[in-house]
């Protein structure tokens, strides 16, 4: 992939150790960190082939701070319009 087709960042945290690691096996195998993190989901869309390479969502069973906090929306407005009843 060249250059000008990478116009998106991908930030989000990680550990320390988990950052140096991901760095140093990038050196190692002589690419650089975006190309690795590539070729890391490519071989894991080999491996599972059921999974869609375009599919960008999180499962329903997986629980994200947005879902968490929608889900306790949703609870709390449930038990305020039970206790109206």
């Amino acid at each position: 992939m060249k250059a000008a087709e990478r116009s998106e960042e991908l930030c989000f945290k990680v550990t320390g150790t988990f950052k140096q690691a991901f760095k140093q096996t990038a050196k190692a195998l002589g690419l650089k960190k975006s190309a690795f993190l590539e070729k890391l989901v490519a071989d894991w869309h080999e491996r599972h082939p059921a999974m869609p390479a375009g599919a960008g969502a999180p499962a329903a069973s997986v629980t994200t701070p947005a879902r968490r906090a929608a889900q306790g929306k949703a609870a709390r407005r449930a038990a305020t319009s039970s206790r109206r009843a």
